[in-house]
């Protein structure tokens, strides 16, 4: 009994540390706080200062493949701390900026990939503790980095206006690559006789017993591109929103500030979605919890429809609540969908890969809510597209199985 509660306390333990840490590495959403002094100093247009956070999440993708691939080879703690030192390289060395190249490079590549060594070490590490709650597990984890923008969001405002952006790039980046570093010492797997003491899974959506992909294996799974296209469609309908929600209400007739208020809702209820989604998958298994988030998902696409249609800011406010609630609860389905249906052996290689595969979602979801809404004159014209995009997502969903048998090797 004493060997159990202690296991248990350790696993309590390494969520605590992987939280804050996954908040810390999250503080790159609070990339939007840097821009308006960067144009002013520079001169850059909105575009120029896009390109740099487009870079740092195509390298976070990228980080989180590499990292995946090499934690067999350096293990853990190394992987953490080597993307450590990329954090503090990319962000503090973003004080001495001096072109947009050299900020692609510094906050663009080095932030991102090191971001995505830390952020993929921890949700395929931690979540080996959670055998029973993997969706619970990956939900907080998920909370904290989604949090990180909102946390440090602020901090940076009255940094940037106190010490000006060059001295806040260096006094955050210190910090941020220090809390990081810390994961290296605590960060890891639970051994062999820990693991006996670990609660089975009681819901469905534990871990498959006895399945192990390989990423080869996983590669070659029809299910598994089933679930990428679910994601990458999703996610582009979600971007689209998220990216442009303070126009979009404006277009639907509520003030600026009230617009603002509107956009910021999402953010809050996303965090929230994460950690409920969770745990509906962990008690209802991936085929049912996929299905119903993007049910859920669809019906807040279609009461945005009919809040353009009916220019109705309370609908549209309803339609944002709903919306972060569902959007959140695919990022943490994500993590628990790969780990659970493909096993835990090779999870972070295979959790990079998915990632990889991801990174797609971002240039989709510019098509559809800036390109498309320029073609057609206005946001609420792509609604009938978000819907089809949304539907297709839930058709997928429906395609997905509770189980996947592992193929025979070629």
């Amino acid at each position: 009994m004493g060997d159990r509660m202690n296991v248990l306390a350790r696993r309590a333990v390494q969520l605590i540390v992987g939280t804050m840490v996954m908040l810390c590495t999250g503080a790159i959403y609070a990339w939007s706080v840097f821009v308006p002094a960067l144009q002013e100093a520079f001169g850059w247009n909105a575009s120029q200062t896009s390109l740099v956070f487009t870079f740092t999440i195509l390298f976070l993708n990228i980080g989180s493949f590499l990292g995946g691939n090499l934690v067999r080879r350096l293990g853990v703690h190394t992987v953490i701390a080597v993307g450590a030192v990329l954090l503090l390289s990319g962000i503090a060395g973003s004080s001495f900026t001096t072109s947009q190249a050299y900020l692609v490079m510094t906050f663009g590549v080095l932030t991102g990939t090191g971001c995505g060594f830390v952020y993929n070490m921890l949700l395929s590490t931690v979540a080996k503790w959670f055998p029973d709650r993997s969706g619970f597990c990956s939900g907080a984890l998920l909370l904290g980095f989604g949090m990180g923008g909102m946390v440090f969001g602020t901090l940076v405002g009255q940094l940037v206006s106190s010490l000006g952006w060059s001295a806040t790039f260096l006094v955050i980046g210190i910090p941020i690559a220090a809390i990081s570093g810390l994961a290296a010492l605590v960060i890891r797997a639970p051994r062999e006789e820990e693991e006996t003491q670990l609660p089975a899974a009681k819901g469905k959506g534990g871990v498959s017993e006895g399945v192990s992909f390989t990423t080869a294996q996983m590669l070659r799974s029809s299910q598994f591109w089933i679930f990428v296209a679910r994601v990458l469609l999703m996610i582009a309908a979600g971007l689209a929103i998220v990216g442009n929600a303070t126009p979009l209400a404006t277009e639907v007739g509520a003030p600026s500030e009230l617009a603002v208020l509107l956009a910021s809702a999402i953010s809050m209820t996303n965090g929230f979605g994460r950690i409920i989604f969770g745990v509906v998958f962990d008690r209802m298994g991936r085929r049912f919890t996929l299905a119903f988030d993007a049910a859920v998902f669809l019906g807040a696409i279609v009461l945005l429809y009919l809040a353009g249609l009916a220019h109705s800011v309370p609908i549209m406010a309803v339609s944002f609540l709903v919306l972060g609630l569902s959007y959140g609860g695919i990022a943490s389905c994500n993590a628990a969908y790969i780990l659970g249906t493909f096993g835990p052996a090779n999870y972070a290689s295979n959790f990079g890969a998915f990632n990889l595969a991801n990174m797609f979602a971002s240039p989709i979801s510019q098509v559809i809510g800036g390109s498309m809404a320029v073609r057609l004159g206005s946001y609420t014209a792509t609604f009938p597209i978000l819907v089809g995009v949304t539907g297709t997502g839930l058709v997928l969903s429906l395609l997905l199985k509770e189980r996947v048998d592992v193929p025979a090797k070629a």
